[in-house]
């Protein structure tokens, strides 16, 4: 295992030195999560609601098994998925 040597975690990004810090990535990775949350929270939970609360009984038949398919994928394969068809597009 790879020690943390002092200021690997502070150093600043400098691409000619060929320094890198971990601060740059912990705080994408953090925005990116982030930014994931604000998405999925509200579907989720207005879905749960939607489904719990008002839908009928047949619209809840139809809408159960899709959202039990759709949560039984892995996310990589959505966001190759995304990755393939976003990247051709843009």
């Amino acid at each position: 295992m790879v020690a943390l040597r002092e200021g690997a975690i502070d150093e600043d990004v400098g691409g000619s030195t060929g320094s890198f810090g971990m601060i740059p990535v912990i705080f994408g990775t953090l925005l990116v999560a982030f930014l994931a949350m604000c998405v999925a929270i509200p579907i989720g939970l207005f879905s749960a609601i939607y489904m719990a609360e008002f839908a009928t009984e047949k619209v809840r038949n139809i809408l159960k098994p899709i959202l039990e398919v759709l949560a039984g994928i892995p996310t990589v394969v959505y966001g190759f998925f995304c990755c393939s068809h976003c990247c051709s597009v843009f």
